[in-house]
């Protein structure tokens, strides 16, 4: 038997989704002008590079709220399991950007190092918005990527990634900019070659978590163990044949296969099943649907 009713990410407060990527927008576009002023008014090429880096962060931050807005449409004849698979695919495309990054990122400090071009000793202003950035994007990974766990939204959790990929690049800023003012001028692309493996690094780790939930891959047997014992506690129920989990973007939905006693009547096992829909949903996170197939014990 199917619920009826489907729940989706609060769409309000501090701590909802579309909250959470609303301020990031406008974070990114506030270190957008502040580093690309500070890399023009202290002669850095690394500041200039990093506010191009929170450009690029504009419009992926853009691009998630414009599909938690699409996911959080209700259900319909079309699209029965509603459209949280947005999220999924959002978030995809927020990894490919950070990916993106990562890879000019790292062709831009090989471009230095083994190029021609001559690099000048930056101004103190280029190093002062370095420190911000840093101390900026690291609280608001750790704001989104809360957000991003409590409403188990995929891209927003992407989205907080990229906020950490950002700490990394303008660290690699603050390292050359420092290192250029003492003389040490190679210091900046070495520095964004390491920041180049650890984006890539971050984004191949996010493509395999997202596409595992493309292909519909299996949660893990501790999550299937705890569905198992969830189900177990509810009277009535005398074995668990079967526990299947299928991921929709933020939502879950069970697929349970419980055995009752064979003697008791349809509606007996049916108030069963009932009991072990509303307890899952009640104990179990983000689950939107149950079906409870009902088997006599053999």
């Amino acid at each position: 038997m199917r619920a009826h009713r489907q729940r989706s990410p609060s769409t309000g407060g501090l701590y909802s989704p579309q909250t959470c990527t609303k301020i990031g927008l406008w974070v990114n576009v506030c270190l957008v002008a502040v580093k690309m002023t500070a890399g023009i008014l202290g002669k850095s090429q690394a500041m200039l590079a990093d506010s191009l880096n929170s450009a690029t962060d504009v419009v992926s931050t853009g691009i998630v709220y414009m599909g938690l807005k699409a996911s959080a449409k209700p259900p319909d004849e079309k699209h029965p399991y509603g459209h949280g698979g947005i999220d999924t695919v959002v978030a995809l495309g927020v990894i490919l950007i950070l990916l993106a990054t990562g890879i000019v990122a790292g062709l831009g400090a090989v471009r230095c190092l083994f190029g021609n071009g001559e690099l000048s000793r930056p101004g103190p202003v280029a190093l002062y918005a370095a420190i911000f950035s840093i101390i900026l994007k690291e609280v608001m990974f750790r704001y989104t990527f809360r957000v991003g766990k409590k409403s188990n939204s995929p891209s927003v959790i992407a989205n907080a990634w990229d906020h950490r990929a950002d700490v990394y690049s303008s660290i690699a800023a603050l390292i050359g900019i420092a290192g250029a003012r003492m003389g040490y001028l190679y210091l900046d692309p070495i520095a964004g070659l390491f920041v180049s493996y650890m984006i890539i690094r971050i984004s191949v780790t996010l493509i395999r978590s997202n596409l595992g939930e493309i292909i519909h891959e299996a949660p893990s047997e501790e999550t299937i163990e705890t569905i198992q014992k969830e189900v177990l506690v509810v009277p009535g129920v005398r074995r668990v044949r079967r526990a299947r989990v299928h991921r929709v973007g933020h939502a879950r939905f069970l697929d349970v296969d419980i055995q009752v006693d064979g003697g008791l009547t349809v509606t007996e096992g049916h108030d069963i099943a009932t009991r072990v829909k509303f307890h899952l949903r009640d104990s179990i996170e983000h689950v939107s649907d149950v079906m409870v197939h009902v088997e006599p014990e053999s």
